[in-house]
């Protein structure tokens, strides 16, 4: 039993890494570099999660050693990871680099950890009921679900990129719990 709840917590760690920074989808993005010797900074392109490019050449504002910009949120419709590639010069040398920003529903970073965890405990209280056999607990744990449910609905899941699949799975956690929760609420009512 020990093994399996420490073999969880490591899934869960490792499922919650990220490599980029996350950006909710649809908002305005404020782009702050910085550079010691720079004297100009551009935004040359964004390259967005389906791979296509659009060339930006913006001039990023200078503030001492930053530089930046406020890009429109039109720009993160896609969910999934969007590059930003910057150019820095000096007048003679020229450095470039890129931000990578994670555009997720929420502005999370990948929660599919959380929702494991989340839906264990429920299903783990829900169990329990059962075997205690005890309605009120039952209605307890489907409690866990109707939360996971509306969350996803309104969020999504950040690791799933199809707002289909997340809608889906929100309606059948949402539908599950309801379920549950009436049908043993319906029993206390009759006995």
């Amino acid at each position: 039993m020990k093994k399996l709840i420490f073999s969880l917590m490591i899934g869960i760690f490792l499922i919650s890494l990220v490599s980029a920074t996350p950006h909710q989808q649809f908002k305005d993005y404020d782009l702050i570099v910085s550079s010691n010797n720079a004297t100009n900074c551009n935004l040359t392109y964004i390259q967005y999660p389906n791979g296509s490019k659009v060339i930006q050449n913006l001039i990023l504002t200078k503030d001492r050693t930053s530089f930046y910009k406020t890009i429109n949120s039109n720009n993160y419709s896609q969910l999934g990871e969007t590059i930003h590639g910057i150019l820095f010069t000096d007048g003679i040398s020229i450095e470039t680099g890129s931000v990578v920003l994670d555009v997720t529903p929420d502005g999370n970073a990948d929660t599919l950890g959380f929702f494991f965890l989340v839906l264990t405990l429920s299903l783990g209280v829900i169990i329990l009921g059962f075997s205690l056999k005890d309605a009120q607990i039952v209605i307890l744990g489907s409690f866990g679900l109707h939360f996971l449910g509306i969350r996803i609905l309104f969020y999504g899941l950040n690791g799933l990129k199809d707002p289909i699949y997340t809608w889906a799975i929100g309606l059948i956690i949402l539908g599950v719990a309801a379920y549950i929760s009436i049908k043993c609420a319906w029993e206390l009512i009759g006995d």
